[in-house]
């Protein structure tokens, strides 16, 4: 009897532990959020997973229960505090395995002696850090997102049917720019990993021609498309200096400013080498990359970024209060380029913002996901010339931007 009054009693205490760790640090978090200040906000920190978090779904629909489950996993009571405890004991209980034991098994089974005088081939497996950030060669870091590493696989290839869909979008807002007397031109910023695959760890290519070689080129040889991929002159510039940043997941203004003299080469604009002008290295620290993949800063030397004097004899103002940080930036500048000029992209664009504000009288850029906002209508009313820009890994939002760009031109 007492047995089994021990055995009921503990059931209880079990079943009253499980129910306050489900629900004790939900009422906590409420609580938190209703008191003056709002004292929890402060364990709500970022995590630098750079991507927007779910929202709560507003229609019934049918993927509904993924689309709140996919809320609740985003907004999670001391979500960062669990995650970032998470990434700190994984990181230390595989750091035995990554220091000693996994270079023995590589040096032993996979790497391979040189061959008629050859270096030898260095097998690197694969390592992600936070199912985000992949450890590469020498120091550098890439994006590790499916989208990205899809694309440098080339195991995401567009089906002839995509290919048609993204042509037709590309060409009817094209023949709507030309009629109201607006020049249009897409510029593709390649990824880092087809900048640098030498960087890269040890990796089975799908299809070397990738989905964006093969839509650029899809597009030039079917339309007057003006479009550019700029993977040529920034792999030939890297011979000379360092043009994307190895810890972080863009490139460096060196890479901005060969970038932007490959969209003036399509616009048909005079151009500028980099020689040509004064540029030195400067240091930039703690990239995206490394808080992304919960790393140690002090793992990683300095990055290399460069400061590039161009056209310092332009005054430029930015107008309207805008912010380079902010989705809507806005400038006037002492340039003789009588022009109104607007580029809507994602983050690649800021690095160039330094250049084409000098190289336009008014100039505007927009960041692609606010393509929505009221204000864009005027803008692209009033632009003469209008700059789609899509960094290589992103290239699947070109649809969502062109259907907004074509419903506002055709009104």
């Amino acid at each position: 009897m007492s047995e089994n009054r021990n055995l009921k009693t503990y059931s209880i205490i079990s079943i009253a532990l499980f129910m306050a760790i489900l629900i004790l640090p939900t009422f906590i978090w409420g609580v938190g959020k209703i008191l003056p200040g709002k004292p929890i906000n402060a364990l709500n920190f970022d995590l630098g997973e750079n991507r927007n978090m779910a929202k709560f779904p507003e229609q019934f629909t049918p993927t509904y229960g993924t689309e709140l489950e996919a809320f609740y996993n985003d907004h999670l009571p001391f979500r960062s505090i669990i995650i970032s405890a998470n990434r700190f004991l994984t990181a230390t209980t595989e750091k035995p395995y990554d220091d000693i034991i996994s270079p023995f098994l590589v040096k032993t089974f996979y790497s391979k002696p040189s061959e008629e005088g050859e270096p030898a081939i260095e097998y690197m497996p694969p390592k992600l850090h936070n199912n985000l950030t992949i450890e590469g060669r020498d120091g550098w870091l890439f994006f590790g997102t499916e989208e990205n590493l899809n694309d440098y696989l080339g195991s995401n290839i567009l089906s002839d049917e995509e290919l048609d869909l993204y042509l037709s979008k590309m060409v009817k807002l094209n023949e709507l720019c030309k009629a109201q007397g607006k020049e249009l031109y897409f510029f593709i910023p390649p990824n880092k990993t087809q900048v640098y695959p030498e960087k890269m760890p040890s990796y089975t290519i799908v299809d070397s021609y990738t989905r964006v070689q093969r839509l650029v080129d899809y597009v030039q040889a079917n339309s007057d498309v003006k479009i550019v991929y700029p993977l040529q002159e920034l792999t030939a510039a890297k011979e000379n200096m360092q043009v994307y940043l190895k810890t972080d997941t863009h490139w460096n203004e060196a890479g901005a400013f060969i970038g932007t003299q490959a969209l003036y080469t399509l616009m048909g604009m005079p151009t500028t080498d980099i020689g040509d002008v004064n540029h030195y290295e400067k240091d930039f620290t703690e990239g995206d990359l490394i808080r992304m993949g919960n790393l140690n800063p002090d793992d990683f030397p300095p990055d290399t970024n460069f400061e590039v004097d161009y056209k310092l004899d332009v005054a430029v103002t930015p107008l309207d209060d805008t912010d380079i940080t902010q989705w809507l930036y806005k400038t006037s500048s002492t340039s003789d380029n009588d022009c109104n000029f607007l580029i809507a992209g994602d983050s690649y664009r800021l690095f160039m913002t330094k250049y084409l504000c000098r190289d336009f009288s008014l100039f505007n850029q927009i960041h692609t996901d606010s393509v929505g906002e009221p204000e864009v209508e005027g803008l692209l009313e009033n632009a003469d010339i209008i700059v789609i820009e899509s960094v290589e890994r992103f290239n699947h939002t070109l649809l969502n931007t062109l259907e907004h760009f074509i419903r506002y031109l055709e009104q």
